[in-house]
């Protein structure tokens, strides 16, 4: 019996150990609409606003890549909006923002990084909460953030960006040890019953 109890603890501890590591590295993730990193290789990204009837004279984009601002132009496509523009490796910031007189939406916000030959470097997905637009064409916008209100932000990336052949998700070390500790304490109780046993005889 305490060895069981023993195993549990032990069990229970290795699962916060893993839980909190996780929660730490997606809270250090990057920011799609604050800060990115551009890999070695990037000459191109896109930036897509999907949602249903979103039209250009709603909303304006903005991006800073390595000291050099473009303004996005944003074109109807059958999902929403779409832009591209030249890039360089480095840091990419990206601003968006209401026009005058244009209502709050809500669109899912889809960046993709590709090199010079078309292949996708990196890609990152978010859902965004775009405040309504100022009633006064010479009132300050409020800019977009990331919809903190959406519960379906933990399909893909979640707000990070995730490079095609890169690491492991973490939940996928989570299943590994998650085993390894079932098979752990399957070994253990074996072990208990097994001593029982001798001294039985």
């Amino acid at each position: 019996m305490r060895n069981r109890l023993r195993l549990g603890v032990i069990g229970s501890v290795l699962l916060s150990v893993l839980f909190g590591a996780g929660s730490a590295a997606h809270a250090a993730g990057p920011d799609p609409l604050n800060q990115l990193t551009l890999p070695a290789g990037a000459a191109r990204v896109w930036v897509e606003l999907e949602q249903s009837g979103l039209t250009g004279d709603a909303v304006s984009v903005g991006a800073e890549n390595a000291g050099s601002t473009v303004d996005v132009v944003m074109t109807p496509t059958t999902f929403g909006l779409h832009g591209e523009f030249a890039a360089v490796p480095g840091s990419l910031k990206l601003t968006i923002l209401p026009k005058p007189g244009a209502p709050a939406t809500r669109p899912d916000l889809a960046v993709t990084v590709l090199d010079a030959q078309g292949q996708v470097l990196q890609s990152a997905n978010l859902r965004l909460a775009i405040p309504a637009g100022p009633a006064k064409p010479g009132e300050e916008p409020e800019p977009a953030v990331p919809d903190t209100d959406d519960d379906s932000q933990g399909r893909g990336a979640k707000g990070k960006m995730a490079r095609t052949g890169g690491e492991e998700p973490v939940w996928l070390a989570l299943a590994g040890a998650l085993l390894v500790i079932a098979g752990g304490t399957v070994w253990g109780v074996r072990r208990v019953r097994a001593s029982r046993e001798e001294v039985a005889r």
